[in-house]
């Protein structure tokens, strides 16, 4: 039978989370920071047209909203998009929440959130 199943598989920052304070890991002050974000397709149809979006929550209430899109992705597949140049300032709690976009058979792995401080500039 026909399962559609894509999946928020992997977040990776750069710069990467270097300790925790508060509890929380902390993301060293850099030029830049990027996020990767890994989808997979785990079910067994071509899933076409899956926009990708990334929201970053800041502790003072402000959200930015970035999208990018895949075209296509054939069963068992994976690929990752990039968001560059993400808008966290240093000294500040945000989160990341990556969702995919439509409805398929398992909505609980269409999702991933991130909370994290933003180290303060040296």
């Amino acid at each position: 039978t026909a399962a559609e199943n894509l999946a928020v598989a992997d977040l990776h920052l750069d710069p990467e989370p270097i300790g925790e304070q508060i509890g929380l890991p902390v993301v060293p002050v850099a030029d830049s920071l990027d996020a990767d974000v890994t989808v997979a397709n785990r079910g067994t149809v071509r899933a076409v047209g899956v926009t990708v979006v990334l929201e970053l929550l800041a502790e003072d209430a402000g959200v930015d909203h970035f999208e990018v899109d895949i075209p296509v992705l054939e069963p068992g597949s994976l690929t990752t998009v990039s968001f560059t140049n993400l808008p966290a300032e240093p000294g500040k709690i945000y989160e990341i929440v990556v969702t995919l976009s439509g409805e398929d058979d398992d909505p609980s792995d269409d999702r991933l959130s991130f909370i994290f401080i933003r180290n303060s500039e040296a």
